[in-house]
């Protein structure tokens, strides 16, 4: 699964750097939580997007299914965040 967060350019125009990497930690301490707490592994951060894995390192049957519980899941807790800007 890969995450990418949509609308950076546009806050990293409207927020100081200090206030945008702050938002930047909390969105993906928030990813990570939530690919962890649903059984993924993230595998690497690329800016602003995470790429994990499911059924990884053991190979399940179901691996794609679980990639969109978690997908739904940080949707839902990212557009339930503050950017601080508004």
């Amino acid at each position: 699964m890969f995450v990418d967060l949509v609308g950076l350019t546009d806050l990293s125009c409207r927020l100081d750097p200090e206030k945008l990497r702050e938002v930047m930690r909390a969105y993906s301490n928030t990813v990570a939580g939530e690919i962890a707490r649903l059984e993924g592994h993230v595998a690497k951060f690329l800016g602003d997007g995470v790429q994990a894995y499911f059924g990884w390192p053991r190979a399940s049957e179901d691996a794609a299914e679980q990639a969109v519980r978690p997908g739904l899941a940080v949707a839902t807790a990212v557009s339930g965040m503050s950017s601080g800007a508004g």
